[in-house]
């Protein structure tokens, strides 16, 4: 029997290409993954949020292909940490070495949507 009884029957949801669940699955894990790779490496905030976006994309793939089923040998999100580890280092990443430590605080969304507007205007002033 599987420690991740619940990651499982997430799973099951997100085999089946339910919006809703994928759409949980990537809002619950977005501030943690942006958290963990805006500490541990000397990207910016942009490049992490395609970091997230190119994890996302192969954990779908993995899902919807089979690749990934049930019994799971870690939680979703060591998964989804994992590859974009490998990811990051494929990218030229510098040799880091990882804490194991995965930040369980998300951020509410409105203050990550506050923080990426300040990112954003940061930029804009720096065009002008």
């Amino acid at each position: 029997m599987s420690n991740y009884a619940a990651d499982e029957s997430r799973l099951q949801a997100l085999a089946t290409g339910s919006d809703s669940a994928w759409r949980a699955l990537y809002d619950d894990l977005r501030s943690p993954f942006r958290l963990f790779f805006l500490k541990h490496t000397s990207w910016e905030p942009e490049q992490v949020n395609g970091l997230y976006q190119d994890a996302m994309v192969v954990l779908h793939r993995k899902v919807t292909n089979g690749g990934l089923v049930a019994p799971l040998r870690s939680s979703l999100r060591t998964y989804l940490f994992g590859v974009g580890k490998m990811i990051y280092r494929k990218q030229g990443g510098a040799a880091m070495k990882w804490e194991e430590e995965i930040p369980e605080v998300a951020i509410p969304p409105a203050v990550e949507d506050r923080i990426a507007q300040r990112e954003q205007a940061a930029w804009i002033r720096n065009l002008l």
